[in-house]
Parts: structure tokens; C-alpha cells; sequence
């Protein structure tokens, strides 16, 4: 699991992939570029961090990450939320 082994260099590479084509997805609309618009907006952020933002996300290193990962996420503080039914499934997601 992430939260003892960190993640891999190939996860990384695989979602900041993800995320800077969603990004740019996203940006591609009228109603994708307003709502990045108003969330930078709200968030008092400079308008260029809309051309940044896949840079940002790039930069990142695997220390980076995986020291992030250690510092934010207390595991025994996690909770799990279903939705459906989960009878066949509920041994898998227990801790």
C-alpha cells in the first residue's frame, strides 16, 4: 500500500499524466475554463497559475510526493465509504 511504500516513479508519471490531460480537457470548454476562472478567483490565485498549473503538477518530485503522502495522511484516521452493495467485497476493503 502507498501509505507504507510510497508510491512508484511509474504511478507518478501515470497520474500526473492524468491530471494534466484532464486539466487541459477540461480547459477546452467554455464551461471548464469558467469554472477554473471563478475556483482561481475565489481562491485569490493569479490568473497565470491556469497556464502553470501542468508545469506545477510535472515538477513534482517522487521525495516530494512520498513526503507529502507521510506528512498529510494519518492512517488511522482514514475512513472507508461504500456505496451499493458491498457484501462480497467488505473483507477486501478492511485496514
Amino acid at each position: 500500500m502507498w501509505l507504507d511504500k510510497g508510491v512508484s516513479e511509474a504511478e507518478l508519471k501515470a497520474k500526473k499524466t492524468t491530471i494534466t490531460g484532464v486539466y487541459k480537457v477540461a480547459l477546452s470548454t467554455t464551461g471548464g475554463m469558467a469554472a477554473q476562472l471563478l475556483s482561481i478567483a475565489q481562491r485569490n490565485i493569479k490568473i497565470d497559475f491556469l497556464d502553470q498549473y501542468p508545469d506545477k503538477i510535472n515538477a513534482l518530485t517522487l521525495d516530494e510526493v512520498n513526503g507529502a503522502i507521510k506528512k498529510c495522511i494519518d492512517p488511522d484516521n482514514l475512513h472507508i465509504i461504500a456505496a451499493g452493495s458491498v457484501d462480497a467485497n467488505l473483507e477486501k476493503m478492511k485496514p
